[in-house]
């Protein structure tokens, strides 16, 4: 069975200049509690892991996305809530389609 972890990002973020998974490009506590345990070969093999972005939307983890400083506020949240609930359910399919190897 798989799992499906759902994320917010992190204000605190790696500042290199070269596009950079999702999952790497956040620095914060959750994104450490995770890398650390893949480092340590304990991360679960079946958990994906989706990211709600403050510019991005929704992201796979190993999506590259490049550095930037945007604060996820409340309007910003409202803006994406809409684009995410209309796009949930495409993302959701090609989740499904993945891991069922439909692509």
């Amino acid at each position: 069975m798989k799992f499906l972890l759902v994320i917010s990002c992190s204000d605190k973020k790696n500042k290199s200049r070269e596009p950079l998974p999702a999952i790497e490009r956040y620095t914060g506590a959750w994104y450490g509690v995770i890398n650390k345990l893949k480092r340590g070969s304990m991360f679960p093999q079946n958990l994906d892991i989706v990211i709600i972005s403050a510019k991005y939307g929704l992201l796979m983890s190993n999506e590259l996305i490049e550095y930037y400083d945007l604060t996820m506020i409340k309007e910003r949240a409202q803006r994406l809530n809409s684009e995410i609930l209309i796009n949930s359910d495409v993302f959701l399919l090609i989740l499904i389609m993945m891991r069922f190897s439909l692509t």
